[in-house]
């Protein structure tokens, strides 16, 4: 137990650190580790960065709603696959009348996600043309207008050293 604790705030980075916090807004294009993502005008994401995972907050037009990327989503709740505009096939969670959807980005080196959530999401085909706005994989990165989110994550793991 206590050897579990000890790692874990090894892990950690020191309390002076703090995680970045970066604001994009529209339109553009914008980059994370396995997607892209079109912001229209009007739109604002902020980007809240750490060592192994990514959360996004939206604001826009369509409401207010974020989106995790990483490799262990929470996403809990019934699933059905829907399929997007362009055919693409993503995992719709629902609880109740809360929606999200889960998008497997990339399987190799390992599974990679994106978990898309938030009270303005209602399970209808108006969240499916949202989703759309993403391109998923490797090759999504190509053409961002915005940096790369890389680049602000390697500027921060530097100020931990």
């Amino acid at each position: 137990m206590i050897a579990a604790l000890l790692s874990v705030a090894l892990a950690a980075p020191p309390s002076h650190i703090e995680t970045p916090i970066h604001v994009f807004a529209g339109p553009t294009r914008l980059c994370g580790q396995y997607f892209a993502l079109r912001i229209p005008a009007g739109t604002r994401v902020r980007w809240e960065g750490s060592i192994d995972f990514d959360i996004y907050h939206v604001e826009g037009r369509d409401g207010g709603w974020g989106f995790y990327e990483g490799f262990a989503p929470d996403a809990g709740g019934a699933r059905e696959t829907v399929s997007l505009p362009d055919g693409r096939e993503v995992r719709r969670l629902h609880d109740g009348d809360q929606f999200s959807y889960l998008i497997r980005t990339v399987t190799s080196p390992q599974p990679y996600y994106l978990h898309i959530f938030g009270e303005s999401l209602r399970g209808d085909a108006t969240d499916l043309a949202r989703l759309a706005r993403f391109n998923t994989g490797t090759p999504a990165q190509t053409n961002c207008r915005e940096p790369s989110r890389e680049r602000y994550r390697l500027r921060w793991l530097r100020n931990l050293r």
